[in-house]
């Protein structure tokens, strides 16, 4: 026969599970004292198995977009997070609350634009009808207070959007020290309503006013499902770089370096063959970085001809899905007879890349 101990230590009966010459079977005994000492659900909910952080690069480790202060009203530079207005500046720094994770994020605000930082989380399934725990690190010695916002969108011909909260000094700053900001928010059920393509739930934190030159600082965002703020989950820089590059990716590098493989169509296009590392979210709009910069075509024989983004007179996105395709350029004369291979370069002392952005 097998004893059970209950969760206070105590015996509550025999339970079946001895063997028939009376000897004790170990593995029931295992099996049922593991199920009498039930942990508490209040304290069972504090142990979290598995990926729960929802945002992306909460540790801002992943600055595809670069780290110097950059301003505007999207994305600026650290991966995933947006200005929530425009007239706001992200700089990515070196981290000074936690020196095991590399970086924080400086946003400065500025008169017409509140300090506020943003991302959508993908598919508005998440979360429906449960609650959430937002937290993160963060100080400031101009201003008193943070506002919070979160909304459920339902993509391009979905149902309306709901505004779940949208509460101007939600989070009041106690002191220009580093502290930590928490909320629990019951997230509304999907039940009944139209999702369309590019759904998300959307987040928004930060500084409330618009004050010219009011500078916060933020460390470790997190987003998880239940009504409790766990330790920030730290996940390696590959694992967070592959979760950006579904939704960001550049193409490119420093000076004399190969961009991709490309053919010649004709003597007056180039066509450049890609293979994205990961499939984005949807096909990706495609863009140059830095389009005055000096690149060249060169082909087989190790011929080249020198051309620049700018002088490019149409780009042409050629069967491109969410996993790669063609990129053709024309509009100018490169010299290389009809179907002629060889490779894309950036030219000497300059960096050049192709950006494929797939952002919600």
């Amino acid at each position: 026969m097998a004893i059970v101990i209950n969760g206070s230590g105590t015996v509550t009966g025999l339970a079946v599970g001895g063997l028939p010459d009376g000897t004790v079977d170990e593995g029931t005994l295992a099996t049922d004292a593991v199920t009498a000492a039930k942990i508490p659900a209040s304290l069972e909910n504090t142990f979290v198995s598995g990926r729960k952080n929802l945002i992306i690069n909460g540790d801002f480790s992943v600055n595809q977009r670069g780290t110097a202060a950059t301003t505007g009203g999207t994305y600026l530079t650290a991966d995933r997070f947006k200005a929530g207005a425009t007239n706001v500046t992200f700089q990515t720094v070196a981290n000074d609350r936690d020196l095991s994770i590399s970086n924080m994020l400086k946003v400065t605000s500025h008169t017409n634009g509140y300090g506020v930082i943003v991302q959508p989380i993908e598919d508005v399934h998440t979360a429906s009808g449960k609650n959430i725990t937002l937290s993160f690190w963060a100080k400031t010695s101009d201003f008193s207070s943070f506002r919070l916002e979160m909304s459920q969108n339902f993509g391009s011909g979905g149902s309306t959007a709901v505004e779940i909260l949208n509460n101007t000094t939600y989070f009041s700053v106690p002191d220009s020290n580093w502290n930590q900001y928490t909320a629990t928010i019951a997230i509304p059920s999907i039940s009944g309503k139209t999702i369309g393509t590019g759904s998300h739930l959307n987040i928004v934190f930060g500084s409330n006013s618009g004050t010219s030159g009011g500078i916060a600082y933020y460390s470790e965002v997190q987003v998880e499902l239940g009504s409790t703020a766990t330790d920030f989950e730290h996940r390696s820089y590959g694992e967070e770089l592959a979760l950006c590059k579904r939704y960001f990716h550049k193409l490119g590098g420093g000076a004399n370096k190969s961009i991709c493989s490309a053919w010649a169509p004709s003597t007056a296009e180039i066509a450049m063959q890609v293979y994205l590392p990961a499939e984005m979210r949807t096909t990706p709009s495609v863009s140059w970085f830095n389009t005055g910069a000096s690149m060249a075509f060169r082909y087989c024989g190790n011929n080249s001809t020198a051309f620049t983004p700018s002088s490019c007179a149409s780009l042409t996105l050629n069967e491109l899905t969410e996993n790669g395709g063609s990129i053709w350029f024309g509009g100018f004369s490169h010299g290389q007879a009809n179907n002629g291979v060889g490779e894309i370069r950036c030219g000497s002392g300059v960096t050049n890349y192709l950006e494929f952005d797939s952002e919600l």
